[in-house]
């Protein structure tokens, strides 16, 4: 079985949902070759760095302005149309030289833009290699959903509703949550004198700019706190150069899963990826308002599921919060209990089957 994973690198989560469907997919399947593909960085292999540093700047200094660009890309209008059409056509001739080297038996989608690109490539050659759309966020919008698609994999029941209300084939969605690596998982039921909270803002570190929201958080008795700030450099260096005692301060740290579960709850915004690894791990969310508009529907998800809560947008009154809700000891363990009967509604088995039906047709 020769699978082609295709994604690209915005903000890290798709790129680590592709990760992870390709570990199981070894791991279930071990003669199997799994290609996993930035198609962006493929493409652009100079210019890569540049293109998403241009994003990280969008999605940290211009948010309402990054929001009206992906409603348009959506929508494929706006000023955006014209080169949007532009980077697609070279996209395409990229995608296709990609399936020609790798003559996959099967592709597998984490992102929307190549998921669209894809369906438009079947459209034009009318192949028939079967193509999964893998949904990593709990909101579909019209960059996900296509005729040309085999079978989706799904966040939730509710996405799945969705799909179907929009006219999707019952039979091609499967609920299988968003994938995550196996390292995450809970870490049991330590004895530990003090809480411990693990401060987090995706790939890019989108966490507060206030400096005194980290002071706070320093000052909260009996809890330990580590703000991992990821490519926001400047949030990096400025706390480091604060010298907040009692503050861990990390760029990039590859212990993660470790990390999440040794903590007491996480305080983040709502990516798909991000809150699907907080459930996997046990770990109760504390979620900043979200901004981006892809991350509302994850955000209500966790909410309204009673997985987590959500943090005043003003920090003073968030460390308060915060404080308040390390000291109820009840209802974060209401979040632990909601979030493995989440774990429970969830059948990656499912997608396993599908994976032994077409190895042996292939």
């Amino acid at each position: 079985m020769n699978i082609l994973l295709l994604t690209c690198s915005f903000g890290n989560g798709h790129y680590s949902a592709a990760n992870a469907l390709k570990e199981r997919i070894i791991k279930d399947f071990p003669g199997a070759s799994v290609t996993l593909c930035d198609l962006i960085a493929r493409r652009y292999p100079k210019r890569i760095k540049a293109i998403y540093r241009v994003y990280s700047f969008f999605t940290r200094e211009l948010q309402p302005l990054y929001n009206i660009a992906a409603s348009q890309n959506i929508r494929r209008k706006g000023p955006w149309s014209f080169l949007q059409r532009t980077c697609e056509s070279s996209l395409l001739r990229e995608l296709h030289t990609c399936i020609q080297s790798e003559a996959p038996d099967l592709i597998i989608s984490t992102y929307s833009l190549t998921s669209r690109l894809m369906a438009e490539y079947q459209r034009q050659t009318q192949m028939d290699i079967p193509f999964v759309s893998c949904i990593t966020d709990l909101e579909i919008h019209s960059g996900w959903v296509h005729p040309e698609t085999s079978l989706y994999l799904v966040a939730s029941e509710k996405t799945r509703s969705r799909l179907i209300e929009n006219g999707t084939s019952p039979d091609k969605v499967l609920v299988t949550g968003i994938p995550v690596s196996s390292s995450f998982r809970p870490g049991g039921n330590k004895e530990k004198p003090y809480k411990r909270l693990l401060v987090m803002g995706g790939g890019l570190g989108l966490l507060p700019k206030d400096l005194a929201f980290y002071r706070r958080l320093s000052e909260l008795k009996g809890v330990k706190t580590t703000v991992v700030c990821a490519r926001n450099k400047r949030l990096h260096r400025q706390l480091l150069e604060e010298k907040i005692p009692g503050l861990e301060v990390l760029g990039f740290a590859k212990d993660i899963p470790e990390r999440l579960a040794d903590a007491d709850a996480l305080i983040t915004k709502a990516g798909g990826v991000a809150v699907f690894e907080a459930i996997a791990a046990g770990v109760p969310l504390l979620l900043f308002p979200p901004f981006m508009k892809q991350e509302i529907h994850n955000f209500d998800f966790i909410v309204e599921g009673g997985m987590g809560f959500s943090l005043p947008s003003d920090d003073a009154d968030s460390v308060d919060a915060i404080e308040s809700l390390l000291r109820t000891p009840d209802a974060l363990h209401m979040c632990k209990e909601q979030m493995l009967q989440m774990q429970h509604s969830l059948h990656p088995e499912r997608f396993h089957h599908y994976l032994v039906q077409r190895s042996y047709a292939s």
